[in-house]
């Protein structure tokens, strides 16, 4: 009979593991929130669903390469969802112009005056 090593189970969360924990807040309420539908983690023994008090965290830790795939996809949604890109397709290019203004510490208007600038000057 073979002897095969057995998996080792007293992994310890590395400093990088931690400090990713909660990086993503409102996609882990979501997961943490048991009303709701639209994202749920389920451990189960058998037929028996077994309660988990920190869902976000078992999903984070369990795999943590779809944790991040799922939470990029709810950013996504939530950030079409909060700027009505189906009714007004410019929003997001308008947004991240403001969030580029609010990194570099230039006032909107001035961004634009510029890039508006920089668009005349490129057609000449």
């Amino acid at each position: 009979m073979p002897n095969h090593p057995q998996p080792s189970f007293d992994h310890e969360a590395t400093l990088e593991e931690l400090a990713g924990v909660w990086k993503n807040r409102r996609f882990d309420e979501v997961i943490d929130d048991e009303e709701s539908e639209d994202i749920q983690v389920i451990c189960k023994r058998g037929t028996e669903e077994i309660p988990l008090a920190k869902p976000s965290r078992a999903f984070y830790f369990g795999d943590r390469n779809l944790y991040d795939q799922e939470a990029k996809r709810f950013d996504q949604e939530e950030k079409a969802r909060i700027l009505n890109t189906d009714q007004f397709p410019r929003k997001p290019a308008r947004f991240e112009d403001l969030t580029r203004c609010g990194k570099s510490g230039i006032s909107p208007r001035r961004f634009r005056r510029a890039s508006s600038q920089a668009r005349r000057s490129s057609k000449r």
